[in-house]
């Protein structure tokens, strides 16, 4: 119901699986459950996101439902009590994931049992790029947390440093101009970035300053008339 990008891509249609992955791309065999314990999967190579990717079993209990709202802005697909295919008697996990069409995605999680150790959390373009939140038990996710992912920016479009190289004698120091410009964000949010340095120096041979910017709407746009179209 809803157009949502992704990766620079724009879906339409998604495929869900019982254990807590969304894909937008076809496995790479038939679908039997997670491959592997942390990312990349193994089962879908391509694009995928994964609120809480572990083998899980609707057919033991609970519910996966899915819906668009906000006028259809927004997709929700919610896994409610849903067993795991096998672990402690009892244990269940209801948590949701959000995609809105202006790219964010939003993972929530309500009630969860305690984290299984076969369990990955995040997204995926393909397995040389991937986002993982955790892995296993120790995976940084409890009841009542929401996690939001927001489409940046490439940062080569709006930060710039460029000096390629140098020389920096002891006892010295050398300035190192960062530029920034504005570009038109994917949405109004706060971009990232960041500046790494790398040098000789035996006790911190990588330096990385964090690069931060807040890209507004321009206050004006220019409207550009036709000749011989109405001033509309």
């Amino acid at each position: 119901g809803l157009t949502f990008p992704f990766y620079g891509y724009t879906m339409t249609d998604t495929l869900v699986t019982s254990d807590g992955t969304l894909a937008f791309s076809l496995p790479n065999q038939q679908y039997a459950g997670p491959i592997g314990r942390c990312f990349p999967t193994g089962e879908f190579h391509f694009f995928t996101i994964a609120p809480f990717r572990t083998d899980l079993d609707p057919s033991l209990g609970g519910a996966v439902r899915y819906g668009t709202i906000d006028g259809g802005k927004t997709f929700v697909l919610s896994y409610e009590q849903v067993p795991p295919h096998t672990g402690p008697a009892g244990a269940t996990y209801t948590f949701q994931v959000l995609l809105h069409d202006d790219g964010r995605i939003v993972f929530q999680y309500h009630d969860l049992a305690a984290l299984p150790g076969k369990l990955a959390v995040g997204l995926q373009r393909s397995p040389e790029e991937t986002q993982q939140i955790g892995c296993g038990s120790t995976t940084p996710i409890a009841n009542q947390l929401a996690i939001t992912f927001q489409p940046q920016l490439n940062a080569a479009a709006w930060l710039s440093a460029p000096i390629d190289a140098g020389a920096v004698p002891p006892v010295t120091q050398r300035e190192i101009t960062a530029t920034l410009q504005w570009a038109r964000p994917l949405l109004v949010a706060r971009q990232h970035g960041r500046i790494e340095i790398t040098s000789n120096d035996p006790i911190r041979s990588v330096l990385v300053v964090d690069v931060g910017a807040d890209m507004l709407p321009p206050p004006h746009e220019r409207l550009l008339i036709l000749p011989g179209k109405p001033d509309t």
